[in-house]
């Protein structure tokens, strides 16, 4: 048995098990009250308080829906609870509720908790069930790359090109799982293929290049650092807006936050290559530096930053739960496919 603060979230699934199915008029007619105990899960911040809610909804004889139980896997995937998480995922397929975030959710939770098997077997559930999408295929992806599996990775990346499912999300994610393996080549080819540019503008203040990196990855600004810089023939001051400044503000604090410190540290990273690179935080706004370098200097013996298992998973894929409102499924825009050949892993 699984217990947590001397409170069994196993007798709390075995009462849930037990509660009879509601019709869908029934699940309709309970949605105020789902949406209030779905409000209060979005704040907690240990699991005997997860443990409270739900044994508040048994006593409320809530039957959980599909959102409730694509949070309460997230989270007990972020409490290191990944096999009760599983369970949850198998009551969702058991009782039809399971959907797009439902599995993305599994996938989420079963990778940051090195259980790639599991992350692997919800995969395969959407795919069979026609519930993948472009959060779908990139969660595998970071899943199995967080997990050193770069092939199962390339091939949850080719089975979203194939399905034209493959965006941005879908390809800064397997971008990242490459360059974190230094195969530098093949990260590239996928920025450069799919035109994953940053944006980018003459500052008026300064006249240097102004690089906006807002809304990248690690894999991705290293990479397009590395492509500018490999290239430019002329010594030039670049200015780089790696996160939260003064022009900047972030609705979930802890997201942006982890994606700031991926961005600082690829240009971190990067800056390593490059022999004589001055680097200068701005003084009048801490989301800017100023990146000074020399051509044709960079250092092919820097090895690329090697981040914690953790780092890799929170800033990127899945959508926050409390960013999708209650009932709906995120989604994001097709981009342009690419073919990519799998090397040895089929899924």
């Amino acid at each position: 048995m699984l217990h947590n603060d001397g409170y069994s979230f196993e007798s709390i699934f075995a009462k849930f098990e037990a509660m009879q199915v509601p019709s869908w008029d029934q699940h309709a007619k309970n949605k105020p009250r789902h949406i209030a105990y779905s409000n209060q899960i979005k704040s907690i911040r240990n699991p005997q308080a997860l443990a409270n809610i739900l044994r508040a909804m048994v006593s409320d004889d809530l039957f959980p829906n599909d959102f409730i139980i694509a949070q309460i896997i997230k989270i007990l995937g972020k409490f290191n609870q990944v096999d009760v998480s599983d369970w949850f995922y198998n009551f969702a397929i058991k009782h039809e509720l399971a959907n797009v975030v439902t599995h993305a959710s599994m996938i989420v939770a079963a990778g940051n908790n090195k259980r790639v098997d599991l992350a692997e077997a919800a995969y395969k559930k959407a795919c069979d069930a026609h519930l993948a999408d472009e959060v779908t295929h990139a969660s595998m992806i970071v899943a199995a790359g967080n997990n050193k599996r770069v092939d199962l990775a390339e091939a949850a990346y080719k089975k979203a090109c194939d399905a034209n499912l493959a965006n941005e999300v879908t390809h800064a994610s397997m971008i990242d799982v490459l360059v974190f393996n230094n195969r530098l080549a093949d990260a590239s080819a996928i920025y450069r293929v799919n035109k994953l540019v940053v944006n980018s503008k003459k500052s008026e203040q300064d006249g240097f290049l102004e690089i906006d990196l807002h809304g990248q990855t690690y894999g991705t600004t290293y990479i397009a650092l590395y492509d500018l810089l490999s290239s430019n023939k002329q010594p030039q001051t670049l200015t780089l807006i790696v996160g939260k400044g003064l022009h900047s503000k972030h609705n979930n604090q802890d997201d942006e936050m982890a994606r700031e410190h991926a961005v600082r540290q690829a240009v971190i990273d990067i800056s390593k290559k490059i022999v004589g690179c001055q680097l200068q935080e701005d003084k009048n706004n801490a989301g800017c530096i100023k990146f000074l370098y020399k051509p044709s200097m960079l250092n092919p013996a820097a090895k690329v930053f090697k981040p914690a298992q953790s780092e890799l998973i929170s800033y990127s894929l899945f959508p926050a739960t409390s960013a999708v409102s209650n009932n709906q499924v995120p989604s994001a825009a097709s981009s342009s496919s690419l073919s990519f050949e799998s090397k040895g892993a089929t899924l």
